[in-house]
């Protein structure tokens, strides 16, 4: 038995001392990276990164939204467990080339066929009686009761399991970007949502103040109508313009429940749920200052999408590994002890043991130029996932140029409107001193007022649009 075994034993240290890793090795592709934004203008101050913590440090309710949106949003759940399932995936690659080793075991009860194949085969060696003997006890019913150790094994010659692995480590981590790449964007849109779901609502104030500045103005004019010292002509433009504001009106209170109902949605909140907390609490639309942008190397390396672009490249890789693998001879190690016995009571005795040791290869030979073309095709889908790489990377790049144009552009609309803002409330200021020292009636109070409230909707709309290409900015540049 041990000169049997020899040979077996030492092919097998023959083969496993030469174990390799079929396939190319990962190699990132050589992306150029911009040395400097083109977009930031020297004669601008450089565009900063904004943080959602400080659109929210005062903002109990933001708070608020971004934990409920953590708990409850569907699609962050759907990541996550796609995530978790990714960390299994990896787990079950890591054990796929130990030794498998399982414990069975059986009773059976069972009678052979008086004329069935053992009974032709006792007809030919036996005759008369001696055959009638033997049928009859072969075909007696009888016990087997068995038990024991299945062990196999799979030399990972051609580095299967490790580029099994590889590949599993790399879609676990392209599955956790892809959770933070989902996670920020859930997050700039919340945030998205909420700021503009501000903005509304303090433009309906404004807007509702005037149509209270409006009525006053037509009031006073029907009655200047009545009195003859106006004509009737002059109401009919002001008449349009109540009609025109109270339509305004309307259609922002219609967006404004959008909005409620959308940033519902993005919590896992039904339809309403929200409104009592979303009810307009008088909170400004504050423009947040922002610390200067990073180099651009650092910010488009390290975004979530880019990133997971990347390690779908490293999962390509490793199937070219694996593909290459089966157009090479599989080799297994195979065995098993137990024991067999006809009755229960003999199951522990030593002349009931079995065992069994064996080994096995398998080589592909007539469909080896089907595996051939999977070895083309694992290697077409990695050129594809390269392509894609680079293509992520020149997109993220263009986001972040098209933000800071954004922002700089929304800069000096807001600058511009806090300039005509200041001089409609110097103008206000005027009127009102006057109309207190009684040189001008309420008509030419009223009508400043309202160009106010004009340039504070302008304002509104600029503060607004600056926050949001901020955010913009914010997405197009943050790692996490």
């Amino acid at each position: 038995m041990k000169s049997a075994w020899c040979p077996i034993a030492a092919i097998t240290v023959c083969l496993l001392s030469g174990c390799t890793r079929l396939g190319p090795d990962y190699a990132k592709p050589d992306v150029t990276m911009p040395m400097s934004w083109p977009s930031v203008e020297t004669t601008a101050a450089q565009p900063g990164v904004p943080t959602l913590s400080q659109w929210r440090q005062d903002d109990g309710v933001l708070t608020q939204l971004y934990e409920m949106l953590e708990q409850n949003n569907h699609d962050l759940q759907v990541a996550a467990l796609n995530f978790a399932a990714s960390r299994l995936y990896q787990k079950q690659a890591a054990s796929s080339g130990d030794p498998e080793v399982s414990f069975s075991g059986s009773v059976a009860r069972q009678r052979l066929s008086e004329d069935g194949v053992s009974s032709r085969t006792i007809s030919l060696f036996s005759t008369g009686d001696t055959q009638d003997s033997l049928i009859e006890a072969l075909s007696s019913p009888y016990g087997v009761y068995s038990t024991g150790f299945d062990a196999s094994w799979e030399p990972d010659l051609w580095g299967k399991v490790a580029n099994q692995l590889r590949a599993a480590d790399a879609n676990a981590q392209m599955a956790e970007y892809e959770l933070a790449d989902l996670r920020l964007t859930l997050k700039t849109e919340l945030t998205r949502q909420y700021l503009t779901l501000r903005a509304k609502q303090y433009m309906l104030s404004l807007r509702q103040q005037l149509l209270a500045n409006l009525n006053a103005e037509l009031a006073i004019h029907t009655v200047m109508v009545d009195s003859g010292v106006m004509s009737r002509q002059g109401l009919f433009a002001e008449q349009a313009q109540v009609k025109q504001v109270r339509i305004l009106i309307s259609a922002l209170e219609n967006e404004i429940t959008q909005l409620q109902n959308s940033l519902s949605l993005l919590v896992g909140a039904q339809p309403g749920a929200l409104s009592t907390l979303l009810d307009d609490n008088g909170v400004s639309l504050t423009v947040y200052d922002s610390p200067s942008l990073p180099l651009p190397s650092s910010i488009l390396s390290h975004r979530p999408d880019v990133k997971a672009t990347e390690e779908a490249l490293k999962a390509a890789t490793a199937n070219i590994g694996l593909a290459e693998a089966s157009l090479y001879p599989q080799f297994s190690l195979t065995g098993n002890a137990g024991v067999e016995a006809l009755s229960s009571s003999t199951l522990s005795n030593w002349s009931s043991r079995t065992w069994t040791l064996g080994a096995g290869f398998y080589l592909p030979v007539f469909n080896r130029g089907v595996l051939h073309r999977e070895v083309a095709l694992t290697e077409i889908t990695q050129q594809q996932a390269a392509i894609r790489f680079k293509q992520q990377v020149l997109k993220a790049w263009t986001e972040v140029d098209n933000a800071i144009r954004k922002v700089n552009r929304a800069r000096e609309q807001y600058q511009l409107n806090q300039e005509a803002l200041s001089l409609h409330e110097q103008q206000l200021t005027m009127v009102k001193a006057e109309y207190d020292a009684g040189v001008v009636n309420q008509l030419p109070l009223l009508a400043m007022e309202n160009q106010f409230l004009t340039a504070q909707l302008d304002d509104i709309h600029s503060r607004l649009n600056y926050n949001l290409s901020q955010l913009m900015l914010y997405k197009a540049v943050a790692s996490e």
